[in-house]
């Protein structure tokens, strides 16, 4: 083979390379606007990839503030109440925002994700206990379409279950407010959040 053969070889080979690592990629990164969301981990000890499907219905809608703007932080609040005696038997949480979020429960740090198309998986079942708890977000967009998308079942060891969702039963948090992760009721001037838009 000559040289120039050679290098037409090299250059055909190099492209087939790169069309098959193109469809590799594409076939583990899923829009959650419509498709299956990506199985890939972003580290912590209660936070993992979801590797396998959402159960149906478990998802609420996209929300957001009522106004959108770029370089935006929103701060999501929601209470919820574990009944008295109540043994927990599980508690799966699943999370992502446009484009960036930190979860919290009860003012403490639970997680991290920087990829709006990753739906990460918590399981929360160490960190809960009868009584209320808080749901914290804040979340950041730089530019263009924001919101948050959340899905929390809880299994109780009679037979009945806890379900929070994304939703304007959730409490949009002005920036000046301080304490607001632990707060057990929301201030009488937190909104409502706002629908953006549906899953599917």
């Amino acid at each position: 083979m000559t040289h120039v053969g050679k290098n037409v070889f090299l250059k055909l080979g190099l492209a087939a390379g790169l069309i098959v690592l193109a469809l590799l990629a594409a076939s583990i990164s899923f829009d959650l606007r419509g498709e299956e969301p990506a199985a890939r981990a972003d580290g912590g000890a209660v936070q993992a990839a979801i590797t396998n499907q959402v159960p149906p219905g478990m998802l609420g809608a996209w929300i957001w503030d009522a106004k959108t703007f770029d370089g935006q932080t929103c701060r999501f609040w929601r209470a919820f109440d574990i009944p008295p005696n109540s043994k927990i038997v599980s508690a799966r949480l699943l999370l992502t925002a446009d484009n960036e979020f930190t979860l919290y429960l009860d003012g403490r740090e639970v997680g991290h994700g920087v990829e709006w198309r990753e739906l990460m998986d918590f399981n929360l079942v160490e960190l809960l206990r009868p009584g209320r708890h808080v749901l914290a977000v804040e979340a950041g967009n730089p530019f263009r379409d924001a919101g948050m998308l959340l899905g929390m079942r809880i299994e109780l060891a009679d037979g009945q279950s806890i379900e929070i969702k994304s939703d304007p039963t959730w409490r949009m948090v002005p920036e000046q407010s301080k304490n607001w992760k632990e707060r057990a009721s929301p201030a009488a001037n937190w909104p409502a959040a706002t629908v953006v838009g549906t899953v599917g």
